[in-house]
């Protein structure tokens, strides 16, 4: 599956090929946003093929709290009453779906679905910081070197792990 997302990368970086051009100072943000996009790959591939996939995706999906979180506090933006109530109903979603049971007896899944919803949600903030700053106008570079990173990241950490005969695959049980 690493094999398979670098291709995906790949291809998302051609399309955006004609955009490798761009300031050295967007490189880092890509850098760090290639990185993100590959973890957060590889734990929920990981997640997925151990865990409950309906409850593994409420939870990564509920990393959207994060960026709302850090929109509010570091840029100070409006934390209205839709966003509040989006939190709360989160919340409530995943209090009525996550028990103590299902968490002791598949801890390995819930501490993949955690990692996933918080790398989710650095995804995010990273983009809004890339917003926040005077390269916002070099948004297709950053996506184009974002996916080329990602590819070469994603190629890397295949050969090691084929060199350590380590496998990654899904395998995604039912568990009604």
């Amino acid at each position: 599956s690493i094999y398979f997302n670098g291709i995906i990368y790949f291809f998302a970086a051609l399309a955006f090929s004609f955009a490798l051009k761009c300031s050295p100072q967007v490189i880092p943000f890509a850098f760090v946003f290639g990185v993100l996009t590959v973890l957060f790959q590889l734990f929920y591939i990981q997640a997925m093929s151990c865990g409950n996939l309906s409850l593994t995706v409420l939870i990564v999906n509920s990393g959207m709290i994060i960026p709302i979180i850090v929109s509010a506090v570091f840029f100070k933006e409006q934390f209205g009453v839709f966003r509040i109530a989006g939190i709360i109903t989160i919340l409530f979603s995943l209090s009525l779906s996550v028990n103590k049971k299902t968490v002791k007896s598949k801890l390995k899944w819930f501490l993949l679905s955690i990692t996933c919803f918080l790398t989710n949600g650095c995804l995010s903030v990273c983009q809004q910081l890339f917003g926040k700053t005077a390269l916002r106008n070099e948004v297709i570079s950053f996506v184009a070197w974002s996916y080329l990173l990602a590819t070469i990241i994603s190629f890397l950490l295949y050969i090691i792990l084929k060199c350590k005969r380590k496998k990654f695959a899904v395998r995604i049980k039912s568990t009604a």
